[in-house]
């Protein structure tokens, strides 16, 4: 999205069990029960109050992750189902690294077109990778039995004209870990996203932005059939934001998204093993209408000096999967929402 001042991501994935369809079942090959992921992010640089322009510049610790084959899973239908020998399929996880904007980088919070340029470093399977482009892929890490890293970032510090970077700026990098990845057996076993919120130079009163997403209940086990003979709709989350920010020359604005091909692609519903999916709409009760591909809601503009407030849910409707003889099984979709300041 061109000329955004500030820009976060959320995910909201809603699953659907399908029962309607023909009587052919499969399962995927790992499942995600078989593995630990604990994610930790260090609060110095993700509360605004580390000042860039004092040391450290480089190798700052952001926080850490950890892979572990969970407790128990030998003990798991799914591992019991199985040929129960950990080969290549369990063992070998792809790690895929999407940072903010075209590259990583802090964006200023305010202004657009400017940032300060930066780095990620991880050390994934032994090897150090410093990530500055987004979409960065490490595949086939072996996990044996245990996987960690910390998490640093880098800044260059601008050389002129310092008084224009003044204020505070933000980053996020998301790191997903898949089983099989690239194969008819893909799966996604976690995703989380380090947040970094600093400032350079001078602190003024710190802007506090939160935005909750709710991913409800009813985004699991989906009933397909009866969305399709009612012709309603049904709620699958919600959106909580808030800011202390008071109103100036921009607006926030939430970008609603599928998470594949976002900018022209459709929600789609896809399975989790092999290649059959059907569309649907997605809108926001009351704010706007339901809609195949990406689409905006401004946030509510607050009165005066008042500061920001808003919610509001997140449906599904017009499931375009009647009459047709879909594979049964699991099928996922996820909606990317982002906030935006323009």
């Amino acid at each position: 999205m061109q000329e955004n001042k500030f820009v976060k991501k959320y995910f909201l994935t809603i699953i659907i069990i399908s029962l309607f369809l023909t009587s052919f079942n499969v399962s995927a090959t790992v499942d995600p029960a078989w593995y630990k992921f604990t994610f930790s992010t260090d609060v110095w640089l993700s509360d605004g109050t580390k000042n860039l322009r004092d040391p450290p510049y480089s190798g700052m610790y952001l926080g850490h992750y950890d892979v572990e084959r969970a407790i128990g899973y030998e003990n798991t239908t799914s591992w019991q189902n199985s040929d129960k020998i950990w080969g290549p399929e369990e063992n070998n996880l792809t790690f895929v690294l999407t940072t903010t904007d075209s590259r990583a980088r802090l964006e200023h919070l305010w202004e657009a077109n400017r940032f300060i340029n930066m780095s990620y470093e991880l050390n994934v399977g032994g090897s150090s990778q410093v990530l500055t482009q987004t979409n960065s892929v490490i595949e086939h890490v072996p996990l044996g039995y245990y996987l960690g890293s910390n998490v640093n970032i880098s800044v260059t510090l601008p050389t002129n004209q310092h008084g224009l970077y003044k204020g505070h700026y933000t980053s996020y990098l998301t790191l997903q870990i898949y089983a099989e990845y690239g194969t008819s057996n893909e799966i996604l076993l976690t995703e989380y996203t380090f947040d970094v919120y600093v400032y350079y130079m001078e602190e003024s009163v710190p802007v506090i932005t939160n935005l909750t997403v709710d991913r409800y209940s009813s985004a699991e086990n989906i009933d397909v059939t009866s969305l399709q003979q009612n012709g309603g709709y049904l709620n699958v989350g919600s959106v909580e934001f808030t800011s202390n920010h008071t109103k100036s020359n921009g607006n926030y604005v939430l970008i609603i998204s599928p998470k594949n091909n976002p900018f022209s692609g459709d929600f789609v519903f896809e399975h989790v093993t092999f290649p059959s999916s059907f569309t649907y709409r997605v809108f926001v009760p009351g704010r706007t209408t339901p809609s195949y591909k990406q689409f905006r809601v401004p946030v509510t503009e607050p009165m005066g000096n008042a500061t920001w407030s808003d919610f509001l849910e997140i449906a599904i409707t017009g499931i375009n999967a009647q009459n047709i003889a879909y594979l049964v099984g699991e099928y996922t979709s996820t909606i990317v929402i982002e906030l935006a300041y323009e």
